[in-house]
């Protein structure tokens, strides 16, 4: 044995990799652009649900279903920030969107790189991480239980990836945390499942499903049922005709929205794909993955269809599906490019083509991005407009308690809510982040908080009569007589706008019964959104009031009848 002394054995070194570098820094600085796009929205519609709990609330509202979804995990996620932040900023919550938004993004990353190398991985990144197609969930703190989901799915196939009972074991928790995030889990559950029976090597792993499916079914049974019972009475034999189409519909846009190809193309595209995954399933040439993501992507256009057909077909291609199916589909196609490379041997091509997949993608979707945006910042003006006008108006006649624009919290609600947590044109985390409202969501909110001053009902005698000033006309002919109008609509969507003074009323005195819309404005053109009934009968006058507040006059619109009607403005008191 030699006296020298033996050579250290040298550190294994990580090598450097620019690709996952790269991904990082997309992942990174699409959270922080992200971030700074939705620091200035704020609390909107179901979000105020959460709030009226107004802390971590009981075990009933930990399981109790949210619009049908198990939402224990989101529940307790947004209650536990709200017990420390209050309405104070809604900063945090958008935050933790966010997180999980990545998190879901940085588990595609992890499966495609495992098939195509880092590049693919780095590509597939920047669609889904910018999913302007599916804004709703990257704008609306709310949706972390979709979100939240899409990474509880993704990260289980993620662990079903590795070998060994742990890793089993994490996919079964995934499982169990995507399905109590929403109804979304469901669809996760169903794509395991059949890449674990389609999947011979990881057929015996299928008792991971099991903790997820006795969870579910047990929750469903003490909780769940109550939520779908509303939708089980909607269905009616209407709606399940429609249901096919509905499902055409959601597909077609999810897939066309995502890659730019438009709803046609896109319905195409992904009938093409799915006969491709049913031709290699009977082949048994096709990945298990590619037809798990296909028939999950189907589930849940097929569940919605059965829960939403009767609330219209435009309901199918809300944005926070198509975010869903963003997700199945990238995995799906990249999926089906590695079995293309690996069984024609031309290395080189799928990761070419998923380049070029996931960069037509990102350009379909980075356009997308401000109008979402501007559509959720009119929602926070309008939210933050409606609380300024609920807490200023609270004590005038005009004042409708039950008024809403925030789903089932009222104006009255909105009040004490705010009196007690905190009001959100203050951001007491970032100063300046709680934009001023537009004066036309000022408006707006102002007419439903007074709501009871615009109202239609039989007029009251003497009446004091005012001078008749139109500002609009369409399809519809008047003559002056005193100081009243004569008016008849020539054709449909027929309409004449006076100026009422605050206070006043306009009087109708139809030659014919039916019922006409009216609706109101001040200083913007009047908008459907303030439309009231206005019953017509002959020999009668009923009168349009307008609320007494301000000293501009209001704008009325009146839809006109065929017939001849008499049209006059009376003063307050008239």
């Amino acid at each position: 044995m030699s006296d020298r002394p033996q050579p250290a054995c040298a550190p294994r070194t990580r090598r450097f990799e620019p690709w996952l570098v790269a991904t990082l820094v997309v992942g990174l600085g699409a959270f922080g652009l992200l971030l700074y796009l939705d620091h200035t929205l704020t609390f909107w519609l179901d979000e105020w649900s959460y709030i009226r709990i107004g802390g971590i609330g009981t075990v009933t509202d930990w399981l109790r279903p949210h619009n049908e979804h198990w939402s224990t995990l989101p529940f307790l996620l947004y209650e536990g920030t709200f017990s420390l932040v209050r309405l104070n900023s809604y900063l945090p919550y958008i935050a933790e969107l966010l997180v999980i938004h990545v998190v879901a993004v940085a588990g595609v990353v992890v499966l495609v790189r495992r098939d195509l190398g880092p590049i693919a991985g780095f590509a597939v990144a920047l669609p889904l991480v910018l999913i302007g197609s599916g804004y709703q969930n990257i704008e609306w703190a709310f949706q972390t239980g979709f979100v939240g989901s899409v990474a509880g799915g993704v990260w289980a196939l993620v662990a079903l990836d590795m070998p060994g009972r742990r890793s089993t074991i994490a996919a079964s928790l995934l499982l169990l945390a995507s399905l109590m995030c929403s109804s979304i889990g469901l669809f996760w559950l169903v794509a395991v499942t059949v890449q674990l029976i389609l999947d011979r090597a990881h057929r015996g792993r299928l008792w991971a499903i099991v903790p997820a499916v006795a969870s579910y079914i047990v929750w469903y049974v003490a909780y769940g049922a109550a939520g779908t019972e509303a939708d089980r009475q909607a269905l009616t034999i209407r709606s399940l005709i429609e249901l096919p189409r509905f499902v055409g519909i959601g597909l077609g846009h999810a897939v066309g929205a995502f890659t730019g190809l438009g709803n046609i193309l896109g319905a195409a595209a992904f009938v093409a794909l799915a006969l491709l995954s049913l031709a290699g399933l009977v082949a048994r040439s096709a990945p298990p993955r590619a037809i798990a993501m296909v028939v999950g992507l189907v589930a849940m256009f097929v569940t919605i269809a059965i829960a939403r057909t009767h609330l219209g077909l435009d309901f199918a291609t809300r944005s926070r599906y198509v975010y869903v199916a963003g997700f199945f589909l990238v995995l799906a196609v990249s999926s089906w490019l590695r079995t293309l490379e690996d069984s024609r041997r031309m290395p080189g091509i799928a990761r070419l083509a998923l380049v070029a997949f996931a960069g037509a993608c990102l350009v379909s979707n980075v356009v997308r991005l401000p109008a979402a945006h501007a559509e959720f910042q009119m929602n926070a003006d309008l939210t933050r407009a409606f609380v300024t006008a609920a807490r200023q108006h609270e004590s005038e006649p005009s004042f409708d308690p039950k008024a809403s624009i925030l789903g089932a919290v009222s104006a009255r609600d909105v009040v004490a809510l705010t009196t007690r947590f905190g009001d959100p044109n203050v951001d007491t985390l970032i100063p300046g982040a709680a934009n001023i409202p537009t004066a036309e969501a000022d408006e707006l909110a102002l007419i439903i908080v007074l709501g009871r001053g615009f109202r239609a009902g039989l007029a009251a005698a003497p009446m004091r009569p005012a001078v008749a000033t139109i500002t609009d006309l369409h399809r519809a002919s008047v003559t002056v007589a005193r100081d009243c109008l004569s008016a008849v609509g020539l054709a449909p969507g027929g309409y004449v706008t006076v100026l009422v003074p605050p206070g006043g009323s306009l009087t109708v005195t139809p030659a014919a019964a039916g019922e006409v819309g009216a609706w109101i404005g001040r200083m913007f053109a009047p908008t459907a959104r303030t439309r009231i009934t206005v019953p017509l009968t002959p020999g009668s006058t009923t009168a349009i009031k307008v609320p007494d507040t301000g000293n501009a006059d209001w704008q009325v619109h009146l839809e006109l009848p065929p017939s001849q009607t008499q049209v006059c403005v009376a003063s307050p008191g008239g």
